[in-house]
């Protein structure tokens, strides 16, 4: 099989001027605008390509990155050019040292097939940055080893109607207790990463792995617990959003991940300090636990940075739906997502964003499309609990989502917002004004037609600890995971399922009632 080389060829690169940026955390770095072009030769229609782009720092530890470039313009004979300028680089400002030397390779994807890199092409080395302009070679510098595992259809359409007959397997867990408390779901994570270092004593020959995609895991001791794995043999990966994983904000959990030679891979959906690129990002929090058992969440694991937020995740205990969330995680690396066949009124689903899924009859259909068809399949009740909420259009009807909601407000079904309040009031300057702020205009038109909306405060200050995405309708079924319903879902990586289940159903309702019960609340 060819080689993404045999039908790409890097056409250009390029670095401005350095700028003077803040991280997160207030310190000044010095970061640079660069890009990288490809030629392409027009070897089929729906293309998607994908870079990964790696700085090799002083400790030898690397930085690793993935970039969607787009398409640029035609070219001659045929060929057209595509091109990125979306790089993270911050040559000087890191815990592992200066930049030594920065690299990239590609993957070349249409119609759900793959062609994978065999080169690392260089980028820059660290005097170029100091002179302020590239070479405008292209050595190959080493082997790539950029290669995502490819699922096969048919073996996600048997994973997904395994489940829709077997028994739902299932833990919910919310963080209303420390972190130390066996009710915590740090308790779940780490007794789960045991059970991976028992799978591998007890299956020695087989491989076994842990996989992250979360947006931010700045925990040591999970960290810890992850390098320990590693050490021992088993296939350790992270995925995140690159401003987590970059200069940008980089955290010592982190760092030691990258020192001990575990991937730590950030995925860069928006124009690094380009603020008119919009919000989009790497936003998934799931883990895959050796292809048995999965956890996914509206939490990060930075749980000692909010100690207060109320959050929740779900546990599954099923190598089936793991086997579709490890789906996920090798798509946002590269792979093909493989659109696959699911019944979308079954007990369980898994959507991902930028995915794409069929019925039974052929029809094909988005996750976006499952949020709507939701909200209007309502008959009684729809209560969704949101970190942030905004106006989108859906891309399959073009209706948006606030008129989806006032269309079920005003045929009777009961519509609640419950909404964290620092977010959703009128943004102002002095942040110790919250709580006494008008409601943003765009929720104002929801509350002006009939749908109730709360905003959440803590008690003791003018901060909201609301950070769930949640939504229960009828009473019955529920949405939940890493999805708020605002237009950066549309871009971003996220993941939502729905579990239609009484009981589970009671377990986050429950968890409103104690929010409306426990915490200040204002209604509109």
């Amino acid at each position: 099989m060819p080689s993404s080389e045999t039908l790409a060829i890097p056409m250009f690169k390029w670095i401005g001027n350095r700028r003077f940026v803040h991280g997160n955390d207030g310190r000044e770095l010095i970061f640079f605008h660069g890009g990288i072009g490809l030629r392409v030769q027009n070897y089929s229609s729906g293309k998607k390509i994908i870079i990964r782009f790696s700085i090799y720092r002083e400790d030898g530890a690397a930085e690793q990155y993935i970039l969607f470039p787009s398409f640029k313009k035609h070219l001659e004979n045929g060929d057209e050019e595509w091109a990125t300028h979306q790089l993270p680089i911050f040559p000087w400002h890191s815990p592992h040292g200066n930049i030594k030397a920065a690299t990239f390779s590609y993957i070349l994807q249409a119609e759900n097939e793959a062609l994978y890199p065999e080169c690392e092409f260089l980028f820059a080395h660290e005097g170029d940055f100091a002179n302020g302009s590239l070479n405008h070679d292209f050595p190959i510098v080493s082997y790539s080893d950029f290669r995502p595992f490819r699922f096969e259809r048919t073996s996600l359409e048997e994973a997904a109607w395994s489940i829709y007959n077997s028994p739902l397997y299932h833990k919910v867990l919310f963080t209303r207790e420390p972190t130390y408390s066996h009710y915590h779901p740090l308790k779940e994570i780490h007794t789960l990463l045991d059970k991976v270092e028992e799978n591998l004593r007890n299956e020695p020959y087989r491989p076994h792995y842990v996989h992250f995609s979360l947006f931010n895991f700045d925990n040591i001791n999970i960290a810890r617990h992850l390098i320990h794995l590693s050490h021992i043999g088993v296939n350790v990966e992270c995925i995140g959003g690159w401003e987590q994983l970059s200069s940008c904000d980089w955290s010592e959990s982190v760092a030691e991940l990258r020192r001990n030679n575990i991937p730590v891979i950030g995925v860069v959906r928006s124009t690094p300090f380009e603020p008119s690129d919009g919000i989009a990002s790497m936003h998934t929090k799931f883990i895959v636990f050796d292809g048995m058992a999965v956890m996914s969440s509206s939490y990060n694991l930075d749980f000692d940075k909010w100690t207060e937020n109320r959050e929740n995740g779900i546990f599954y205990y099923s190598p089936a739906i793991a086997l579709l969330y490890e789906h996920i995680f090798q798509t946002i690396k590269g792979a093909p997502f493989q659109t696959y066949t699911v019944e979308p009124s079954a007990q369980y689903n898994l959507y991902y964003s930028l995915g794409s899924y069929m019925n039974r009859h052929g029809l094909h259909f988005s996750g976006c499309d499952i949020i709507e068809a939701e909200i209007y399949g309502a008959r009684e009740t729809i209560l969704a609990v949101m970190f942030d909420v905004g106006d989108f259009h859906m891309p399959g009807s073009g209706r948006t989502l606030f008129q989806a909601l006032i269309d079920s407000a005003r045929r009777g079904v009961a519509v609640r917002l419950v909404l964290n309040g620092f977010k959703s009031e009128v943004q102002h300057e002095c942040p110790w004004e919250a709580g006494n702020r008008p409601l943003r205009q765009d929720l104002n038109i929801l509350a002006e037609n009939g749908i109730t909306v709360n905003l959440l405060y803590n008690n003791h200050n003018h901060y909201s600890p609301l950070h769930h995405k949640f939504v229960i309708i009828d009473g019955e079924n529920v949405m939940a995971e890493s999805a708020n319903w605002y237009p950066a879902t549309l871009y971003s990586d996220e993941v939502f399922s729905v579990i239609r289940n009484r009981e589970t159903a009671a377990e986050y309702i429950e968890e409103l009632l104690l929010l409306l019960k426990y915490y200040r609340v204002k209604t509109f």
